[in-house]
């Protein structure tokens, strides 16, 4: 799930970790379509990395999980603190990736879960990466496959100044990081800057 970074009520951390709490990943999970699989961060467990599986490296692998209550809370916090809510955006989906299942359980959490009406839009893949480029979009479902089975290849196309970085995101702590990683010889080092 892709946030727009330049909305106001998405700046606000409560709002972005509210709807990361308020959904209902087991739900979710059942009705991925084949090919996908579901995972928390940017790095599936299965790349590799230093000839090796990810998920080698990293024992933990958690999602955030459902807790309506704390995330009803925070949402009601940020609303407050920004003065807007989230009624009557959207959630952009892919039709090509048979996600619009997924799209709409999504937008039933929020709405059972945070009392925040997100209407479900299906765009093709090219019409997302182009309103996710010039910032025309609230919320997307953007499937994140990678044309490499590396897992450090994988990160950079967030990097700040990465010309495959459409989603807007700059952070310099983040690009301090992959920097630190790429030149990392160590593997287990490597995996836990990634």
């Amino acid at each position: 799930i892709i946030i727009n970074p330049n909305l106001e009520i998405m700046q606000n951390p409560l709002t972005v970790s509210a709807l990361s709490k308020s959904i209902d990943r087991l739900t979710i999970e059942k009705s991925l379509p084949a090919g996908y699989s579901m995972f928390s961060g940017l790095i599936a467990p299965e790349l590799n990395l230093c000839g090796n599986k990810y998920s080698h490296y990293i024992n933990e692998y958690s999602q955030s999980s459902l807790n309506s209550d704390e995330a009803k809370n925070e949402y009601m916090q940020a609303i407050k603190e920004v003065g807007k809510n989230l009624n009557g955006s959207t959630l952009m989906y892919v039709n090509e990736s048979k996600s619009g299942n997924m799209a709409i359980k999504i937008a039933a959490s929020w709405q059972k879960n945070l009392d925040a009406y997100i209407n479900t839009e299906e765009v093709s893949l090219n019409e997302m990466k182009n309103r996710i480029k010039i910032g025309n979009y609230t919320v997307a479902l953007y499937p994140i496959g990678y044309e490499t089975t590396d897992a450090e290849a994988a990160l950079q196309q967030f990097l700040s100044y990465d010309k495959s970085n459409i989603f807007g995101i700059q952070n310099e702590d983040f690009d301090s990081l992959m920097e630190k990683a790429q030149s990392e010889s160590n593997a287990d080092k490597k995996a836990k800057l990634l």
